[in-house]
């Protein structure tokens, strides 16, 4: 028996399935650059107040400092903000490039479905995750 499902159909919803798998990487994408930008500065001002804060004799408030440096640097360390953006990023950047291609007519549908499939069980298998010792 023949498939008489139509085609515009599938292709619009492959269209908002991509554009939602964009839409899902771009947005974690920016919380982990936003992250570990946030963090990486946090780190350097609290070192640094460390560092200022023990030279004029406020060793209390130096310690807590460099405590909160400690914390913030084992935070982003096990949860590895930086690669995880390179991930989004780099996913990002594949989603969009199928999408281009499929736009204009470059690759057909069930190329592009097969692409997207790849990416993903790519993404699926190269999340960073920490290793615990």
């Amino acid at each position: 028996m023949e498939d008489n499902r139509d085609v515009t159909l599938d292709e619009t919803k492959f269209s908002n399935l991509l554009d939602a798998q964009i839409s899902f990487q771009r947005k974690w994408r920016l919380i982990m650059m936003n992250t570990y930008i946030a963090t990486t500065i946090l780190i350097l001002l609290f070192s640094a107040s460390a560092a200022i804060l023990a030279a004029i004799g406020q060793s209390i408030y130096a310690s807590i400092t460099a405590a909160a440096t400690t914390v913030l640097v084992s935070v982003e360390k096990s949860l590895l903000f930086r690669e995880k953006w390179k991930l989004h990023l780099t996913i990002q950047t594949n989603l969009e490039n199928i999408r281009l291609l499929y736009d204009t007519r470059q690759i057909q549908l069930g190329e592009a479905a097969h692409e997207i499939s790849n990416i993903m069980e790519r993404y699926s298998t190269e999340l960073p995750i920490s290793t615990r010792d």
